[in-house]
């Protein structure tokens, strides 16, 4: 079923797009980067490949990833000297340490 977005004048539509896109646009990429970085140095194997694998299944496009998500804006405020990669490298990772 197609989502309609509703118009109105407090949102914005943005766009369409794969959850796989829209979790990479937010830095999921740097976060297996820096999952990978502490899996080598702190992390046990289990806890590490745990994390690794959920969030790989988010990205899979025959899962997850291939759901269609709409993206939406409302009144956005965005500081010019502050930059998405200094944002990104203070993010820590959230490490699940159990099967649930």
């Amino acid at each position: 079923k197609l989502i309609r977005p509703k118009k109105t004048k407090k949102q914005k539509l943005e766009e369409f797009t794969l959850q796989r896109t829209f979790m990479m646009n937010l830095g999921c990429d740097w976060m297996l980067d820096k999952l990978d970085k502490l899996g080598q140095n702190s992390l046990e194997r289990s806890i590490y490949v745990l994390n690794k694998r959920r969030i790989e299944n988010l990205l899979d496009e025959s899962g997850l990833g291939g759901f269609r998500v709409m993206v939406q804006s409302k009144g956005a405020f965005m500081n010019k000297d502050l930059l998405i990669v200094d944002i990104l490298n203070r993010l820590k990772v959230p490490v699940l340490n159990k099967v649930v």
